[in-house]
């Protein structure tokens, strides 16, 4: 059994998702990815994430839509979430984490980690 932390990632634009999947490969961490929010409920339902990954604006729905489905079928309260929108027009709950594009690769390194070891000393 691998001690490798999981990451859920749901990003519709292909070379956004390659990016941030050679990232978070790089990071060590196992990836699963999807590019839409029916999907991202699967995933979720299958695994048990140590962090999710969202683009703002999915396929088929809006990443809040999503989140409200989310919280009726798994249990996501505790689950960091990190969410990579276009603008600051986003609703804010106590696991979201938002990055504003343009994000670079080192704040989005930087920002994964400390979901993931929230505790650490810095």
């Amino acid at each position: 059994m691998s001690d490798k932390k999981i990451v859920v990632m749901s990003m519709p634009k292909e070379d956004e998702q390659s990016a941030i999947y050679e990232l978070l490969d790089d990071m060590n961490l196992r990836v699963h990815r999807a590019s839409n929010g029916r999907d991202t409920i699967y995933l979720l339902e299958d695994h048990h994430p140590d962090l999710l990954i969202l683009d703002q604006n999915l396929a088929d729905m809006h990443t809040f839509k999503l989140l409200r489905e989310l919280s009726e079928r798994v249990h996501i309260q505790s689950l960091p979430i990190l969410v990579i929108a276009n603008n600051q027009n986003i609703t804010h709950l106590d696991n979201v984490t938002t990055l504003v594009r343009p994000v670079g690769i080192r704040q989005l390194q930087e920002t994964i980690e400390k979901l993931l070891n929230p505790l650490t000393p810095e």
